[in-house]
This record gives C-alpha cells, sequence and structure tokens, in this order.
C-alpha cells in the first residue's frame, strides 16, 4: 500500500484532484456536528484511500491556512522529512487493522514553518473490508510540545549537573512528614534503593564520634532566630562494608510565617578523598622537614613578599647566617645589592603567576661575609591558603662553574694553539658576513706539516703550529679573525673592502712569515703553506659558501706547486661538478645494491670481550673497487639518497644484530645516522617497525649523531631523538670533544653515550693537553650518567692509558679492523684471541694507521 500511497501522493501533490467518494457529508452536515465543529481547535477531514484530503472542517485560524493549502492534495507532502517514514509505516499497519491510529508530528504550516500536530484517524471501509475512506481530526498541539520540551531539557540539565557534581540530595517536609534521598546519597552511606529514608537512619551510620556534633548542628539550624543554614562535615560507617568515609552537607531549614520549620533540604558530598589528601600533605610538611635538616642542598622558603619562613643547616653552611639570624628577614639579605631591582622586578611580574616548576635558574648570592658565590636554584611555588609562596633548592656551583668554563674554552677554542676553532669561527664569520659588507676569507694549509710529525713527532708539530698560530695573530688586526680549521688548517677573515690585488699581497706577507725557520729542541724546521682565497660577496654571502670555495682555491694552490696563493674562479667549479658526477654513481649505487656494511668491534678495554659493534658502510664500486667513507660520505649525505641509504644500513645492521642475538652474542649495535633521517617523522616508525619485526630488543641498538646534526639546535631532530629514547633506544655522541654544541645540549639531548674523538686518543700519550681533554670528556660522562667510549685506540699505551682514566670501552685497530660479518662471526665461534688476523704488523707495533674506520 505503501508504493500506491507514495505515488498518489506524489501525483496529487501536482494538482491532480481524484474523485471524492461518498461519505460523511451528510453526516457532518447535521446542525449538531456542524456546531461541534465550529467551536473545536481542531480540524476534521476526510480522505481517500491513498491520502488525498477530499474535505475538511474548522473556522479557526489553525485550520483555514492549512486546507486552503493542501484541501486535493498529498497532504503527506507537509510532513517534517523527518517524520514522514514513521507516518507512512502507521499507516500501512493500521490499514490492516480495525482499530484507528493516532500520532504526533511535525506538519509545514502556510508560513513555511514545522509545527507540532496531533493527528487521530479511523478507517471506514467497504464490505469486503477495504478501505474506503479515512476521517479524523487535526489538532494543534505546538505549544505544548515546545513547553513540554523545554521542561524535559532543564530537568535533564539539573540531573547531568547532580550527577556531574555527586551531590547527594536530601529532602525532608515537615507537613506530610516525608523524607526523600537520592540515589548518590544512598550510595554514598552504602544503603539499598529501597531503604526508608530517615533522620535515624542516617544517625544510624554515624561514627559514633560525630553523631552528637550532628544533631547539634541541626537542632541550631532549628532556631527561628538563626538562618537556619547547616554546613558541616563529619564521619559514616557505610551500611555495606562498614568503611569508614567523610562527608561534607549543607543544607537550609525553611520556616513559615510563624517561624514554624516546614522543610528541610540540602546537598551531602563525599570528600574522604580530599580528607586523606590533607592528612597525606600534613605527612608531607614533616618528610619535608626531617629530609632539609639532612639535605646537603640549601633550602629556602619565603612567602609572597619575600620573607624567608624556612631555612636549613646546609643554607646555613652556605651563606654563613643561623636559622635565628635569616628567618624572618628578607630574601634580598643574601642578594647583592647590584642585583635587588632587578630581584624585585622579577617577584612583582610572577607574583601571580606559577612559572617555576620545573625551571633551573643560575644567578650570584652574597653571604653573610659580603663574598659573592654562584649558585643555582630549583625554584617552585605553590598556594597556601590565598597566598603564594616560592621554595628554592640552593647549590653552590662554584667547582662546576669553574670545569664549565674550563670546558667551554676547550669547546670554543683549539687546544693546542688557544686559537679560535672551526665553530667559534663560523659563528663570528656568518654574523659579521649577516651584515652584507665586503670580506675576504684567506684559507692557510701548511704544505709538509705531516713530514715534521713523522720525523720529529707530535710534539713538535702542536709547537710549530703554535708558533705559527702567533706570528697570524701577531699579524692579523681588530677586523680580522684568525682560527684554527684543524690539522695543520688556518683561516684568516679580514672585513671591510680589499683590492684583489691588496689581498693577494696580504697572502704573500703571510706566507712569507710563516715560512721563516721554526727552531725547537736545537732543530731547525721551514715550513711553506699555500693559501685559498674567496670574496664576499662575490663568491658567496656565508662562512660555508666562501670556505667551500676558498676549499677549491686552496686545493688549486696545492696542485699548482704549493707555496702558492690562488683566488676562487668560476673555473674551479668544475671540482664541484665532479661532485655532482659522484651524486649521480651515488644514486645508481643505491639502486644496484652496491653498498655493504662493515663491523668494528667495541671491547671491554679491561678483558677485551667484546661489547657491541659499530656498522659502517662501504661502497664496492664497479669500477674503483671498495671505497672508504672518506671518499663518497661528504656527497652522500648532503644528497637526496641520504634517507634512503640511511635506512637500508639500519635495516641491514638490526637484522644481523638480531642474528648475533638469536646466536647468544647479544651484541650492542651502533649504526651512524644521517641529519636526513633524523629530520623525517618516519625514523621512529622505521626503528620500531625493524625492531618488532626482528624481536631484537631495543637497548641492542644504538644510534650514533654528530655535532653537525644537531649543531642548529633543530626542534624536530630534538623530538625524534626523545622517541627513540622511548622505544629503548640507545643515542650516542659521536666524535665528541671536537666542537662545542654537545657541551651546552648534554642536559636537552637524551645521550646514553659519548664517543671521545680518535684525534684526542691518537695523540694521548705524548700530548698533556689531549689527556687533559680525555680525563674531562670521562668525567664529564661521569657526572651525566652517560657510557664513554674511546676511538681510534692503536696502542696498548693508549688503552693503559684510558683505564688508568676509567674509561672502560673502546674501539680501533689495537683490537680489530672493520670486517664484513663473516669475520665477526669467525671471531665469536672461534677460540679467544685479540683483533683480528688480518691486523697489519705496523697496526700491531702501535703504528698509527691510515684509514679511519668510518
Amino acid at each position: 500500500m505503501t508504493t500506491t500511497l507514495e505515488a498518489h501522493l506524489s501525483t496529487t501533490s501536482r494538482g491532480e484532484r481524484g474523485p471524492v467518494p461518498e461519505g460523511l457529508s451528510p453526516l457532518i452536515g447535521g446542525e449538531r456536528y456542524r456546531a461541534l465543529i465550529q467551536s473545536s481547535t481542531a480540524i476534521v477531514f476526510r480522505a481517500d484511500p491513498d491520502g488525498t484530503l477530499l474535505e475538511g472542517w474548522g473556522a479557526n485560524e489553525y485550520s483555514q491556512p492549512f486546507l486552503a493549502t493542501y484541501l486535493g492534495k498529498g497532504w503527506i507532502d507537509a510532513v517534517h522529512p523527518g517524520d514522514r517514514e514513521a507516518m507512512l509505516s502507521l499507516w500501512d499497519k493500521e490499514e490492516e487493522s480495525v482499530g484507528h491510529w493516532e500520532v504526533d508530528f511535525r506538519i509545514r504550516r502556510a508560513n513555511g514553518k514545522y509545527e507540532w500536530a496531533h493527528a487521530r484517524g479511523v478507517a471506514l471501509r467497504e464490505p469486503d473490508g477495504s478501505v474506503r475512506e479515512w476521517v479524523g481530526t487535526l489538532t494543534d498541539i505546538h505549544a505544548r510540545r515546545v513547553a513540554e520540551n523545554a521542561i524535559a531539557a532543564r530537568d535533564e540539565r539539573l540531573r547531568l549537573a547532580v550527577e556531574s557534581a555527586s551531590l547527594g540530595i536530601w529532602d525532608h517536609d515537615y507537613t506530610t512528614g516525608d523524607t526523600w534521598w537520592s540515589e548518590t546519597k544512598l550510595e554514598v552511606l552504602g544503603l539499598p534503593p529501597d531503604v526508608p529514608a530517615s533522620f535515624e537512619v542516617l544517625l544510624g551510620c554515624m561514627h559514633p564520634d560525630d553523631r552528637v556534633k550532628l544533631e547539634d548542628h541541626v537542632r541550631r539550624a532549628h532556631d527561628p532566630a538563626g538562618d537556619g543554614r547547616i554546613a558541616n562535615e563529619f564521619r559514616v560507617m557505610r551500611a555495606d562494608n562498614g568503611e569508614e568515609r567523610w562527608l561534607s552537607s549543607s543544607g537550609r531549614v525553611y520556616f513559615d510565617a510563624e517561624g514554624i520549620p516546614r522543610r528541610i533540604i540540602g546537598v551531602v558530598t563525599d570528600i574522604t578523598e580530599a580528607k586523606r589528601a590533607a592528612l597525606r600533605a600534613r605527612s608531607a610538611e614533616d618528610r619535608f622537614a626531617q629530609f632539609a635538616s639532612t639535605s646537603s642542598n640549601g633550602c629556602i622558603c619565603m612567602d609572597s613578599r619575600g620573607t624567608i619562613t624556612f631555612w636549613n643547616i646546609a643554607a646555613s653552611r652556605m651563606f654563613g647566617y643561623s636559622e635565628s639570624e635569616i628567618i624572618g628577614r628578607s630574601v634580598e639579605t643574601i642578594i647583592p645589592e647590584a642585583l635587588r631591582h632587578a630581584h624585585r622586578k622579577g617577584v612583582a611580574r610572577t607574583a601571580f603567576d606559577d612559572v617555576y616548576p620545573g625551571r633551573s635558574i643560575e644567578l650570584v648570592a652574597a653571604t653573610k661575609g659580603g663574598s659573592e658565590i654562584p649558585i643555582e636554584l630549583s625554584v617552585s611555588s605553590w598556594i597556601e591558603g590565598e597566598e603564594r609562596h616560592f621554595g628554592a633548592l640552593v647549590r653552590d656551583i662554584s667547582d662546576r662553574k669553574r670545569q664549565r668554563e674550563h670546558l667551554l674554552r676547550l669547546a670554543h677554542y683549539d687546544p693546542t694553539t688557544g686559537l679560535p676553532n672551526r665553530t667559534l669561527f663560523w659563528e663570528h664569520a656568518d654574523a659579521r658576513l649577516a651584515s652584507s659588507k665586503p670580506a675576504t676569507i684567506l684559507l692557510i694549509d701548511l704544505d709538509s706539516f705531516k713530514d715534521v710529525n713523522d720525523t720529529l713527532g707530535h710534539h713538535a708539530g702542536d709547537t710549530v703550529l703554535r708558533e705559527m698560530a702567533g706570528r697570524l695573530s701577531e699579524m692579523a688586526d681588530d677586523n680580522q679573525i684568525v682560527a684554527r680549521l684543524g690539522g695543520d688548517e688556518f683561516v684568516l677573515f679580514v672585513e671591510g673592502q680589499e683590492a684583489e690585488a691588496d689581498v693577494i699581497a696580504l697572502a704573500g706577507d703571510l706566507q712569507h712569515r710563516i715560512a721563516e725557520p721554526y727552531v725547537i729542541g736545537g732543530q731547525v724546521i721551514e715550513m711553506n703553506c699555500s693559501v685559498g682565497i674567496a670574496f664576499a660577496p662575490l663568491h658567496g654571502t656565508t662562512s660555508e659558501e666562501l670556505m667551500v670555495h676558498a676549499d677549491l682555491a686552496l686545493y688549486s694552490a696545492k696542485v699548482s706547486g704549493r707555496n702558492r696563493s690562488c683566488v676562487f674562479t668560476p673555473e674551479l667549479r668544475l671540482a664541484a661538478q665532479r661532485k655532482l658526477t659522484l651524486a649521480s654513481e651515488l644514486r645508481r649505487a643505491y639502486e644496484q645494491g652496491e653498498f655493504e656494511l662493515f663491523y668494528q668491534p667495541q671491547v671491554d678495554l679491561v678483558s677485551e670481550e667484546m661489547t657491541g659493534l659499530e656498522a659502517l658502510v662501504r661502497w664496492r664500486h664497479p669500477e674503483r673497487g671498495l671505497l672508504t667513507p672518506s671518499e663518497f660520505l661528504p656527497v652522500l649525505k648532503r644528497g637526496p639518497q641520504a634517507e634512503l641509504v640511511g635506512t637500508w644500513i639500519l635495516r641491514q645492521a638490526i637484522n644481523e644484530a638480531a642474528r648475533l642475538h638469536r646466536m647468544g652474542h647479544p651484541l650492542r649495535m651502533g649504526v651512524n645516522l644521517f641529519s636526513a633521517q633524523l629530520r623525517t617523522s618516519e625514523l621512529t616508525t622505521t626503528i620500531g617497525r625493524l625492531l618488532e619485526e626482528t624481536a631484537l630488543p631495543a637497548h641492542l641498538i644504538e644510534v650514533e649523531i654528530t655535532e653537525n646534526t644537531i649543531l642548529r639546535n633543530d626542534a624536530t631532530i630534538l623530538q625524534t631523538l626523545h622517541r627513540l629514547r622511548m622505544l629503548g633506544v640507545g643515542i650516542a655522541f659521536d666524535d665528541y670533544g671536537t666542537g662545542y654544541a654537545s657541551l651546552s645540549m648534554l642536559k636537552q639531548y637524551p645521550l646514553t653515550r659519548l664517543k671521545i674523538d680518535r684525534s684526542f686518543v691518537q695523540s694521548l700519550v705524548e700530548d698533556t693537553r689531549d689527556r687533559a681533554v680525555v680525563e674531562a670528556i670521562v668525567a664529564l660522562g661521569d657526572k651525566f650518567g652517560l657510557g664513554v667510549i674511546a676511538e681510534g685506540i692503536e696502542t696498548e699505551e693508549q688503552r693503559a692509558l684510558l683505564l688508568e682514566m676509567q674509561c672502560r670501552e673502546g674501539q680501533g685497530y689495537l683490537f680489530g679492523k672493520p670486517q664484513p660479518i663473516a669475520g665477526i662471526l669467525s671471531r665469536l665461534e672461534g677460540p679467544p684471541t685479540r683483533g683480528f688476523s688480518d691486523r697489519s704488523p705496523e697496526v700491531a707495533r702501535g703504528t698509527r694507521g691510515t684509514v679511519r674506520g668510518r
């Protein structure tokens, strides 16, 4: 019937009207019914079996517009779309029954708005039972439904508010004697829902010690002279399990005009957890006082006005004031006079803002004797009553500050010559280049410095470097920067406009001065140097660009016969083209699977047992044979293949580590990361998936990062490293000690290990300064709870010195060269032996190797 009805309604909605069947017209046309209809607020209607309105009656404002609009049409079109399906379903159902149908629905008025109506219909049937027509009424119920909905919404809001606040409601009517408790109050008392509510039942649940107090509160609330309010806290014993709970109750007694109580109503809340928290807080205060009395750190508390309220023994030792002398005095007592104004501004700025938790502040403090000491504060604040209070743990960092200054000096300056190092030079040069002023870089490299080291030793070589640094510094004026970039390479930065001829003349003066003889231990040493020159902004606007071009010019000078100077020219960019060619070959190498991994053992320096491996990439070039990283890594790590090759290295290394683990050799596997890998969000996911696929414990993987990787303090890299540590993966800082970024970032980055750079280890025996650096790094690792491993160990003397300095782990040719995994397996499965059988006699005798294991 629904299909027929819908079709008919669709037809009639277009204005086509079917025949009007005979029916109720004579019946309704009677005087009685006419009067009834005229006085009714409803529409009386007739409709054919398919829903077409045949006739309608009703003279009120509701009926006339409706009848005028829909008479002779399919009236189902006027029904709200959300109600039509229910209406049609009801119609179909009632067509088969002998009763009537009625329904509330929304109907469109003549003004286009939908309003609520109530329809009731009865089927008049033929002798065969089929529906001849429908008769019924349509009543306007919009105002009633809107009011009902508003009441329902209000009741729902009230119910939800009470439930969300976990309030139990109680109510007693003195006139009727009726008492009512909400479900929440019954639940708080541990009573079943069918227990009759009464004050006597409540008293039965009361803790004996609080019963009299509650009765007194209720009695005083019934005094007409008061305000009738009740507010108290008391304990109850739950009826179901006897558990003691604390409740807070508030309510009010309502009186009539004669002062007779008529009603009492209120709410009850379970405050047990708040009470327990308060008890814990009191216990915490006692524990804090006990802890502070024995702490080696100074503990100081003060109120919002800066008045000291707590002072422990350690603070007395640090500042010289006893507790009785300092309590009640201003905290400015221990602040130097010159800093007090800044302190007051800081207090005013933070008096109403909780900004301190988790922060450490370094500043200078004044002692009773008038001296000043550097201190570190770990500051916190809290609200006590309505007032903010402050607390600080104070540490005297005099020793730490001296050590830090020493380490920062080592980080910013070359320890051999005292000149700025590479990183500090770049920092100063870029700052000056940012002003867009003209400048010149002269890159200076000694021509035969290696011969000095090889024939006279490193001590003589260092003496030459120091003497050379002194000569360069003497020649430099205030607008020039001299730095040692590493090895025998120095740089001079000249600020300001200089003619090319003048710069070449300056380079000649430098070469002449450096070529003057060096007398060391009675031995006369003659040195020459080559110079590469680049101009800003002609050849670049950053120190990196200028250094690249100056380096190309330097290479040209050396190729031309050394002891020469050369200015960068566009023709030298052909060297850069060679790098592009190499980049193309690297792409092919990845696609053709030409990369291999070698593994160098990491050992316990005492037992020489293998503790881990470092995975090192090699390139088996189809024409040039096996290439070490120094021949392709500088181009690879800056190219588009870096992330792809890095992921391949990770996969291979993790698979080998998992295989070793399954064979009973749980060795830590170190993997060098490219910066491109660290800047992608996929690194953590990739490592996590590989660990899951191989069932390898995360702590057996250690990723290695270098200073250049994190030099710019990239937030993305930092976030990636933190996610790796959350996986359990170790993070090692490679080549540690060669720059300064590591020192300022040790606290910020989630490191687990420091790797001492081989440059310090190789001169360890001869150079006391290198020993000082290594000792500082080992101590720093110990203080930060980090593992320390030394790279490039080649002699027994180096191993012995490292052990003496408490460095317990290392790697280098003394213990084995980088090898394919087969060599590692052979060593693990074979008889105990030091290193590998292919270790050269020169290495065995302690001669420095020429190929770095990276």
